[in-house]
């Protein structure tokens, strides 16, 4: 027995499996300066952002300067980097797409940004859709694959895997083909959902 158990661990690990396991956040990549500027204009990019604000519960006015709780924080100097505590779940999560202060400090410092300003964290969100492989998928308006890719960073999405109360893929979908027509009319652009 303990022989075939040391044969499962030999071709899990030579396999490449394990790496997907150890994965080195710094190693993940950074999105091209061109690609993020373009992604700055495209309608399904801010459909989605404002769908994950709404998913997270920060489609508000007040969305960019909402901790986990609905406390508010007034500067954007940096991350809040403030721990509130909601039932079970305790979270340093901060923001429109509530990043958590080790994310942001992580993505900040690859991005260079200056700030947690709402530019800031506008584009820190797509950084984390690039590096959940989920960019293109999104460009093409696959909803339900970029969904699917990132529902390890945000914790409301279906599927996300931390035992968080989550939102229903209709329901999101329905929310992003609203916002949608909305952009697409502020860009002027046809994209088709």
């Amino acid at each position: 027995m303990k022989r075939i158990w040391m044969i499962i661990c030999a071709v899990f690990f030579c396999s490449g499996y394990a790496s997907a396991l150890d994965t080195n956040e710094d190693e993940k990549p950074t999105i091209p300066y061109r690609k993020l500027m373009f992604c700055l204009r495209h309608p399904c990019v801010w459909s989605f952002l404002d769908t994950i604000a709404y998913s997270e519960g920060t489609y508000c006015e007040e969305g960019y300067n909402m901790c986990f709780t609905k406390a508010l924080f007034s500067s954007y100097v940096d991350h809040p980097r403030v721990k509130y505590t909601s039932g079970k779940w305790t979270s340093s999560a901060a923001g429109r797409y509530q990043f958590l202060a080790r994310t942001w400090d992580r993505i900040s410092k690859k991005l260079n940004l200056k700030d947690f300003s709402p530019q800031n964290q506008d584009r820190g969100a797509i950084q984390l859709v690039y590096e959940g492989d989920a960019l293109e998928p999104l460009l093409k308006n696959d909803f339900a694959e970029t969904v699917r890719r990132t529902a390890s960073v945000w914790a409301s999405f279906p599927n996300a895997p931390y035992g968080q109360p989550t939102r229903k893929m209709e329901d999101l979908f329905n929310f992003y083909r609203g916002r949608l027509v909305y952009y697409k009319k502020l860009f002027n652009q046809t994209t088709h959902a």
